[in-house]
């Protein structure tokens, strides 16, 4: 048979076979509408206390980078409400699950808002807050990438409570951004910094500021070590403050330690003074800032030398631990002992210091001309005779 008559029934077998293989289009509703006539929804407008604010799901919300000192608020977590009005001041805001210090300052019902207060704490003992504001604030510079903006996960934890029937919950979980740092600000703490310097140096020059007293003239009185180091951690205390109340917005907690260090050189400059007072030294005149702080009598001392190398170490140090961490150090009691030791080996070494000029050396003339014979020792006066006469010889 011809293959030829084949061929139609054949074609028209392959094609009912591909129509029956395509699926048809899916009808569409007669009530539904393309998705491109619907409107896009509004934002939500951003009220002027809140830098983070709710949508649909609590988990799913914006944020502006929040500054020191200022209110912010987060949104609940879904499924949760606010606690009875006793218990908002005991919900913390956490850090990677550490508790930064910072309690809710108010819940909106209506808005389902947390409100916290980002202002400086003080460090509570025994507790990790420190580590948590490390974690927060510390090493400003490395965020500069981020202009300075910091974006970590935060938690607002309710804790248990025994008497008021709440429990133990989390209220909120999501990401904070805080501005960590305004290169303005910086500036402008920098300049401040630079200012007392600036007035410091010129005053140590121009006036007995960090001079030994005398009857000089000013030119020409020495310059004196303890005197330095009072007013060296003078401008490093007081500027390192000033930095920090600009920079940060809120006042610094002053540390311990940095009582410590202005104590320390106040006491030995106060004794260095009563004991040059009780001597009535008189200082040789200036031989050159460095030769001033740094020599006696015998020349270049060691216990002067220890001093300045201590206090201009932890000086430093402490003026980097200031700019990089926006927070005044906290020296180990170690390392304010030793500064202690230099201080009192200086004022120890003071008692038999000798000035090139000194009290010693002007009571010498003194005490030769005392001991020199007199030239009328040996001589006696000859009687005169009875006429009341000498005769002639």
């Amino acid at each position: 048979m011809p293959l030829h008559r084949f061929a139609a029934p054949l074609l028209a077998l392959a094609l009912a076979a591909g129509a029956a293989a395509t699926p048809a289009p899916a009808e569409m509703p007669a009530s539904a509408t393309p998705a491109a006539s619907t409107p896009a929804a509004a934002p939500p407008t951003v009220p002027a206390t809140a830098s983070a604010l709710p949508t649909a799901q609590a988990q799913t919300w914006q944020i502006a980078p929040i500054h020191h000192s200022e209110v912010f608020a987060v949104p609940l977590n879904a499924g949760q409400s606010c606690p009875p009005p006793a218990a908002v001041g005991r919900i913390q805001l956490q850090v990677g699950g550490i508790d930064t210090g910072l309690r809710a300052v108010g819940c909106d019902s209506g808005n389902r808002q947390l409100s916290f207060w980002l202002r400086t704490v003080s460090l509570m003992p025994g507790s990790n807050v420190d580590a948590a504001w490390e974690r927060m604030f510390g090493s400003p510079w490395t965020a500069r990438a981020e202009d300075f903006v910091r974006t970590l996960d935060y938690s607002a934890v309710l804790p248990a409570a025994a008497g008021d029937g709440t429990l133990g919950q989390s209220l909120f979980d999501g990401p904070i951004a805080v501005k960590v740092l305004s290169p303005d600000l910086a500036a402008i703490g920098l300049a401040l910094i630079a200012a007392i310097w600036l007035a410091l140096f010129f005053l140590g020059r121009n006036t007995g500021l960090i001079r030994d007293p005398g009857s000089q003239p000013l030119a020409q009185r020495s310059y004196s070590l303890a005197r330095l180091q009072m007013a060296w951690w003078f401008g490093i205390v007081v500027g390192s403050y000033i930095f920090l109340w600009v920079v940060t917005g809120g006042q610094p907690t002053l540390s311990a330690q940095a009582l410590s260090l202005l104590g320390i050189s106040g006491a030995t400059g106060l004794t260095a003074a009563g004991l040059d007072a009780n001597k009535n030294t008189v200082f040789p005149p200036s031989q050159g800032f460095w030769r001033d702080i740094l020599t006696d009598a015998n020349g270049i001392t060691l216990y002067r030398f220890q001093m300045l190398v201590m206090t201009v170490v932890l000086g430093l140090f402490f003026v980097i631990e200031v700019v990089t961490q926006l927070a005044m150090p906290d020296f180990d009691g170690n390392t304010l002992t030793l500064l202690g030791i230099s201080a009192g080996g200086y004022v120890g070494f003071k008692l038999p210091e000798q000035h090139g000029d000194g009290s010693d050396d002007a009571a010498q003339p003194v005490a030769v001309a005392a001991t020199e014979p007199d030239p009328k020792a040996g001589y006696t006066e000859a009687p005169m005779p009875q006429g009341g006469t000498q005769a002639a010889g």
